[in-house]
C-alpha cells in the first residue's frame, strides 16, 4: 500500500455519485475461473457476516494455495497486527465506518503496510469520489457491502489476474464414473467439435499417463507428452509445451499422454500446476482427459478445473460410482456448479442397463446428456482414427456431444471467431497448420 496524499473530507459532499450496483455472480461464471498463487492474507471484518463469506471464500479450491489469518475488528485490527507482526501480501478489510474515518484508517494503516501489499476495502458508503480517493490512497479496490462469497472469489481473482488481456482459459475435465464408459472418446470429440463450433484453437490435453488414447485414436504419433512434460517444473516452459502439441484439423491441439508406456515416473502436484497455468495462458478452451486413480498430482489438476463432466454408462456400477464423485465434489467445490452428468452407452443392455430415468432419479440430478450406444460408428472412427463428430456429423451420438460441446462453451467469455468481430482473444504462438 503506497503512502496516501491528503484526501478532503467525504460527509458534506451533496449528492454524490454512486457506485454502479455490482451484478450478482452465479457459479461458473468467467470471473471465477483462475487459481491464485502463493500468498498469505490478512481479512480483518467488522461483522460476522462478512467475517463468514470471506471464510468461504478462502475456503475455495481457486484459494488452496492462500495462508489465510482471519479476525474481527476491521481496520483498527489491521492496523494493530501490521505494526506488530510482517504484512501480508494481501488484506482484506472490512468496515462500518463512515467515509471519513475509512480514509483516516487506511492512512494511519499506510505506516505500518509494507507497499507492495495488496489492500481490498469493503464498506457502506456508496460514493463515486470516496470510492476514487480510497484508490488514490493507494488501495487495490474498494467493495460496497454486502459482499457474498462468489463475489469476495471474483474480486481477488480480478487482483491476481495475468497477462495484458487478464484473461485465462478455462479448463473442461473429463472423469468416468468406471473404466470402459467412453470417456476418453467423448473427451476427444467433445474437444474437436469445440474448436469446430468456435473456429478457435482448443487444447486437449490425456493426463492419463500410460493407457492413454488421444494419440492412437486420432492417428498421432507422438515423441513426447504430458508424462515427459509433468516432471520436473523448473524446466516447463511455453516452448516445451509448444514443442508436445501435436495438431489434429485447423484447431485441436492435443498433448499426448505419453510417447513410451513404461518406466513413467508420476508427475509431481507442482509440475501439474504450471503445465495447466501454462496453458490457461494459450487457449482459452483447456479439456483435460482424467485417469482412474486418485493422487496428489490429480488433485492439483482438479483445482484448475472449471467445468468437470462425470460420463457414467448404464450400469450399477456406474450408478453408485457416480452418486459418490457427485457427493465428493459437492463437499469439494461448494462454490462451483455440480459437475455435468453424461450417460454414455445408453441402449448397451435391453435386459441388465438402468434406465436414464431410473438414473437420474438415483442420483437426485439431471440428466442432460444421454449419448446412444452405436458401436458400428464408434469402431469405424476408431480404425480410422477419426472422431465420430467429423466422420458422421449428422448421427445420434454425434449431435448429442455438439449439444455438450455448446453447453460447455455457452459461457460469454468463450469467443471465438464465430463468437465475435475479431475471433478467439488468446494469440497463438505458433500457427496452425489447415
Amino acid at each position: 500500500m503506497t503512502q496516501p496524499a491528503k484526501m478532503p473530507k467525504m460527509e458534506n459532499a451533496s449528492a454524490p455519485l454512486m457506485l454502479r450496483s455490482e451484478a450478482r455472480i452465479t457459479p461458473g461464471e468467467a470471473g471465477l475461473s483462475g487459481r491464485i498463487p502463493h500468498i498469505s492474507a490478512g481479512v480483518f471484518c467488522d461483522t460476522p457476516a462478512a467475517e463468514h463469506a470471506l471464510r468461504d471464500a478462502l475456503q475455495d479450491r481457486r484459494m488452496s494455495r492462500v495462508t489465510p489469518r482471519i479476525a474481527a475488528g476491521g481496520i483498527a485490527a489491521a492496523i494493530a497486527f501490521c505494526a506488530k507482526e510482517p504484512t501480508p501480501d494481501l488484506l482484506i478489510l472490512e468496515t462500518t465506518a463512515t467515509g471519513d474515518e475509512i480514509l483516516a484508517g487506511l492512512n494511519r494503516l499506510s505506516d505500518v503496510c509494507d507497499p507492495d501489499t495488496k489492500v481490498v476495502v469493503i464498506g457502506r458508503p456508496n460514493d463515486i469520489a470516496l470510492y476514487r480517493a480510497i484508490l488514490a490512497s493507494g488501495v487495490s479496490d474498494y467493495l460496497v457491502a454486502p459482499v457474498d462469497t462468489l463475489f469476495a472469489i471474483a474480486a481477488i481473482l480480478r487482483l491476481y489476474a495475468s497477462g495484458p488481456a487478464k484473461r485465462m482459459g478455462r479448463v473442461c475435465a473429463f472423469l468416468g464414473a468406471k473404466g470402459g464408459v467412453g470417456t476418453s472418446t467423448l473427451a476427444q470429440n467433445v474437444a474437436w467439435r469445440m474448436g469446430q463450433d468456435r473456429r478457435g484453437p482448443v487444447m486437449l490435453a490425456d493426463l492419463d499417463l500410460q493407457f492413454g488414447t488421444a494419440a492412437l485414436n486420432l492417428n498421432l504419433v507422438p515423441s513426447a507428452g504430458f508424462a515427459e512434460q509433468a516432471t520436473d517444473p523448473d524446466r516447463l516452459d511455453q516452448a516445451l509445451l509448444e514443442r508436445a502439441l501435436m495438431l489434429k484439423g485447423a484447431y485441436l491441439h492435443v498433448l499426448p499422454a505419453s510417447g513410451r508406456m513404461q518406466e513413467i515416473a508420476a508427475p509431481s502436484p507442482a509440475a501439474v500446476e504450471k503445465l495447466l497455468d501454462l496453458a490457461r495462458q494459450t487457449f482459452p478452451v483447456v479439456v483435460l482427459d482424467l485417469p482412474h486413480l486418485q493422487s496428489s498430482w490429480m488433485r492439483a489438476a482438479l483445482a484448475v478445473v472449471d467445468d468437470l463432466v462425470i460420463v457414467a454408462g448404464p450400469d450399477l456400477a456406474s450408478l453408485r460410482n457416480a452418486k459418490c464423485l457427485l457427493d465428493i465434489f459437492r463437499a469439494a467445490r461448494p462454490n462451483d456448479t455440480l459437475p455435468r452428468l453424461v450417460l454414455n452407452q445408453v441402449g448397451i443392455s435391453k435386459r441388465a442397463g438402468v434406465s436414464p430415468a431410473d438414473f437420474a432419479q438415483g442420483l437426485e440430478v439431471e440428466v442432460k446428456t444421454r449419448i446412444a450406444f452405436d458401436p458400428q460408428i464408434f469402431a469405424k472412427a476408431a480404425g480410422e482414427g477419426r472422431l465420430i463428430t467429423e466422420m458422421a456429423p449428422r448421427a445420434g451420438p454425434s449431435r448429442a456431444i455438439a449439444r455438450l460441446a455448446k453447453d460447455i462453451t455457452a459461457d460469454r467469455a468463450l469467443g471465438g471467431a464465430g463468437a465475435g468481430k475479431k475471433g478467439a482473444w488468446f494469440r497463438m504462438p505458433w500457427h496452425a497448420a489447415g
